[in-house]
């Protein structure tokens, strides 16, 4: 069954089969055009000719473009709004993972405004804000976890290979299709990355602060993510994998519409991680997310065992640290041997770490660089 749902603005498609209703939509609208932005591996996937094929039944006519890679570049954002600016007012549709989602809301807005995507980066002196949105924007999620859908920020990687967040009320996108049955076809250890990445937001918004607005919404996701992540991995089942778009989608709001400011230490700790040893997002945060948990419930035990006893029903947060490290540890998210590492690389980390106010103000636990240093010592040691 496909179920719909208006949350600011934006409609959401939840169930199998939605991906196909797009072409019904947009024909409804008299769309005869759309700019589709994916990655060159989904294109060769069966459901994705279907769906190109139900396109075109309804005389709609796709313009392609797929050099989205992991951790979207400077550069294929920049090649992309070229593309689009050729065709000004068709709708842009996002099929794919958080990179595709990120990537397609940058380039539907800078093809209509002046200057580099890099002039609105968040942190960025005399930083630029978009002022309009033509495009209609569409998301299809083909992983589990980004919340790049329902949030309007997006990250890049910089020409010095450094990632940069972008963030503006306009970069949102206005339909969803949210289509468990895509997740069949997504690599498992994609699917756990990507999955654990919507555990982290949920997580770590409760962490900050469990009484939250969205406190429930957060609690259900984590509870999602932790019932079924090791099933939708190892047998891939469709009830698995729906609790796991449901959780992705949930984690998503709570993303967009009740993050804290300043609150996700984990994401912080792991992007050097990331960086240095080019991992992917959801894999570094798997892998500090057990040891920073075990550093911030050594100071205060009181934020952790919270969100035990609402996702558990017992107020033990060592039994939920266990739980998430047996989880990751299935899912070969984390391995327990020792990640090679070296005095000069923690070092680095360190010093990356400690740039980000998220560490070093953060307001659950501030991170100090020795602090940052015992926590790469700690994974280097394999004590994950």
């Amino acid at each position: 069954m496909i179920r719909t749902i208006t949350i600011e603005k934006k409609t959401v498609h939840f169930g199998e089969g939605s991906l196909l209703l797009l072409a019904e939509h947009l024909s409804k609208m008299k769309i005869s055009q759309v700019f589709l932005c994916t990655d060159s591996n989904l294109i060769q996937l069966p459901w994705f000719s279907e769906f190109k094929r139900v396109l075109i039944q309804h005389n709609i006519q796709p313009v392609f473009f797929f050099d989205i890679t992991e951790n979207p570049k400077v550069h294929e954002i920049r090649k992309g709004a070229e593309l689009l600016k050729q065709y000004p007012d068709i709708p842009a549709i996002a099929i794919g993972g958080g990179s595709v989602l990120d990537a397609t809301k940058m380039i539907t807005l800078i093809s209509e405004h002046d200057g580099d995507i890099l002039d609105y980066a968040m942190r960025k002196e005399n930083r630029k804000f978009f002022k309009k949105k033509t495009h209609y924007l569409i998301a299809v999620p083909t992983t589990a976890g980004s919340g790049s859908e329902m949030d309007s920020g997006a990250t890049v990687i910089n020409d010095e290979g450094h990632k940069i967040s972008i963030a503006d009320a306009l970069m949102s996108y206005d339909a969803v299709y949210e289509d468990p049955s895509l997740l069949k076809s997504c690599p498992k250890h994609i699917l756990a990355a990507s999955a654990f990445d919507a555990f982290s937001h949920s997580y770590e918004a409760l962490l900050h602060d469990s009484e939250r607005i969205l406190d429930f919404v957060a609690t259900e996701a984590i509870r999602l993510v932790l019932t079924h992540l090791e099933d939708g991995y190892i047998t891939g089942d469709s009830e698995s994998l729906n609790g796991l778009l449901k959780a992705s989608f949930l984690s998503g709001c709570v993303l967009g519409m009740d993050l804290p400011n300043g609150g996700m230490l984990i994401h912080s700790l792991s992007l050097p991680l990331a960086e240095t040893y080019h991992l992917s997002h959801g894999h570094a945060l798997a892998i500090c997310a057990v040891p920073v948990s075990r550093m911030i419930y050594d100071k205060h035990p009181e934020h952790i065992d919270e969100i035990a006893e609402r996702v558990l029903g017992e107020r033990n947060g060592t039994k939920l640290i266990e739980v998430i490290r047996k989880i990751c540890i299935t899912t070969d998210l984390i391995k327990p041997e020792r990640i090679q590492m070296n005095d000069d690389s923690i070092e680095a980390m360190s010093n990356l770490a400690v740039k980000s106010n998220t560490t070093t103000k953060n307001p659950i636990l501030p991170f100090n660089k020795e602090m940052c240093q015992d926590l790469y010592q700690r994974i280097a040691k394999g004590n994950l």
